[in-house]
């Protein structure tokens, strides 16, 4: 899917979604999923394998891995779809206060993912990015697509090679 911006170039869409079985648990498994259309090459699923697995990490993880696509398949303008309002207002309403605040929040603790946040950051300084909501689970054939593909990365569990 593509829209023309106003100067006729085109904004490529993606839907992202993450998902986590055992949500903040020490058994949690992660999956995020990206889903830029049928059949299309760059849709993609993985296992989110962090400290703290959660619904937030793997929404955010699944974003990061859309942003790195895109720049890897040299797409410069992208509008990422998410069922995650926590997402966009950490990008959009509160970034730039934790950056000028030394990454702590309003009541001076560490802002919470502020690992997976900074790289977001950095890679959506790459190119021209979109953040847009979407409902979740209430049949938006995007969203569904992204959250059968992070549902997916969710199940594949691989123990790390040593």
């Amino acid at each position: 899917m593509a829209e023309q911006n106003r100067q006729g170039e085109d904004w490529i869409h993606v839907y992202v979604d993450g998902s986590c079985s055992h949500n903040g648990t020490t058994n949690a498994i992660g999956g995020i999923g990206a889903w830029f259309g049928n059949k299309h090459p760059l849709n993609t699923y993985k296992t989110l394998v962090e400290e703290r697995t959660t619904n937030i990490t793997a929404e955010t993880a699944a974003a990061i891995e859309a942003c790195k696509l895109c720049i890897r398949h040299d797409i410069k303008r992208v509008k990422i779809f998410t069922d995650s309002k926590y997402l966009i207002s950490c990008m959009t309403e509160h970034l730039d206060k934790w950056k000028k605040n030394g990454w702590l929040n309003a009541k001076a603790k560490p802002v919470v993912n502020q690992k997976l946040l900074k790289e977001l950051d950095v890679l959506m300084h790459q190119l021209e990015v979109q953040l847009e909501y979407t409902p979740g689970h209430k049949g938006v054939y995007g969203n569904e697509k992204a959250d059968e593909l992070a549902k997916i990365g969710s199940r594949i569990y691989s123990i790390p090679q040593m």
